[in-house]
């Protein structure tokens, strides 16, 4: 699981430093087995919960608002034939 990760130079990067396109670029790049790259990003997902988790528990604990609040890999989830539109005003 981690092999892939390792390849792709990730499992050194700092979470911040992930940007959703990077992902999202990388994730379909493994189309081709399917079933793997889901799993993989799956436990990509929830290594980071866990550590935001951690983080805000700490956070809490040294009363300050936590560094990390959002899972970049989460984009994953995020139909990809969808158009994003902004709304009109009014």
């Amino acid at each position: 699981m981690f092999k892939r990760f390792e390849e792709l130079g990730w499992l050194e990067r700092k979470v911040k430093s992930f940007e959703s396109e990077d992902i999202h670029a990388k994730f379909k790049e493994g189309q081709s087995f399917k079933t793997a790259n889901e799993q993989r990003f799956r436990w990509a997902i929830a290594a980071v919960n866990w550590n935001i988790d951690r983080e805000k528990f700490d956070a809490h604990a040294q009363n300050r608002q936590p560094l990390l609040t959002m899972n970049p890999f989460e984009i994953r989830k995020r139909p990809t034939n969808t158009v994003l539109t902004q709304m009109p005003n009014g």
